[in-house]
């Protein structure tokens, strides 16, 4: 019992001491915790007394700003109820509005009961007018395309009359090289043109006499073509020579028109005679002469 007994004292003392030294380890701990956590309970106590701070300055602000909208609220309120009047005759005016609105509403369709039947009458002139664009625009093509053919003419007729012109130089210019070539006493060649001086006047009005003859080719039977820018008409008229001499000639008039009207020969005046063909008319010809005269 006594070895027993030692056995389990020296246990007890073993446990003892490991028991001990347990716990001073874990009371460490635990100071070290209390500690950190009365750090943390100051650190927290801190932010307590700012959010307390920041919420009385908050509290303020909001006590100042309801004030604020209080009196701003007395002020609208003050301002509504002195928009009431002035609702009330905005609202009477509005309802006078309102029953002009409707009268001049039964105004206007008794006025836009007149432009109903325009409308249905304008409907046929519509038409017509749209007719008539279709048909002033067919008229404008038309035009277009005469215009182009008036214009192609002309540009045809303008290369024709300089082709002509070319050909009538070409023509002097081989006349007069052709009539240097031939021999005095010469007679007049068909479409060869003199200009003569007018002597006199038969006494019997058929005919003139001019000083030239023979000798400036006149040959008897000649017929001429002339006229005279001074007569009563521009038109030209014709002369044959019935007496030819060396340096005189007697024309007489083909025509009883020059032998009436004494302005297309005059004594003292110039013509400028032109050669031409005699003409032979037939029976037709000579009742349209006999009627024109």
């Amino acid at each position: 019992m006594a070895l027993i007994c030692l056995i389990c004292l020296i246990v007890f003392l073993t446990i003892g001491k490991l028991d001990v030294t347990s716990i001073k380890s874990e009371l460490k701990l635990e100071e070290s915790n209390f500690n950190k956590l009365v750090s943390q309970m100051e650190l927290d106590k801190n932010d307590s007394e700012r959010a307390i701070s920041s919420l009385f300055r908050s509290r303020g602000d909001f006590r100042d700003k309801e004030q604020e909208f209080v009196a701003e609220t007395k002020n609208l309120k003050a301002e509504i109820d002195g928009f009431t009047p002035k609702r009330l005759e905005i609202e009477k005016e509005k309802h006078a509005k309102s029953e002009e609105l409707k009268r001049l509403e039964i105004k206007l369709v008794t006025t836009l009961a007149p432009l109903d039947e325009i409308s249905i009458q304008k409907i046929p002139l519509q038409k017509s007018k749209i007719n008539k664009e279709e048909e002033k625009l067919k008229h404008t093509q038309v035009l277009i395309t005469e215009k182009n053919d008036a214009d192609l003419k002309a540009s045809n007729f303008q290369n024709l009359e300089t082709k002509r012109t070319i050909a009538t130089e070409s023509f002097n210019e081989e006349f007069v090289r052709l009539m240097e070539g031939i021999k005095k006493p010469f007679h007049f060649y068909y479409s060869e043109s003199n200009e003569v001086l007018i002597a006199s006047r038969a006494p019997s009005g058929k005919g003139i006499f001019i000083n030239f003859g023979y000798e400036d080719g006149f040959r008897e039977n000649m017929e001429f073509l002339t006229k005279n820018e001074n007569a009563s008409s521009p038109l030209s008229f014709r002369l044959k020579a019935r007496l030819v001499q060396k340096n005189f000639s007697y024309l007489e008039f083909l025509d009883e028109t020059q032998v009436i009207d004494s302005s297309f020969a005059t004594e003292g005046q110039s013509l400028i005679l032109t050669r031409s063909g005699e003409i032979i008319l037939n029976e037709s010809e000579d009742e349209s002469k006999s009627f024109l005269e």
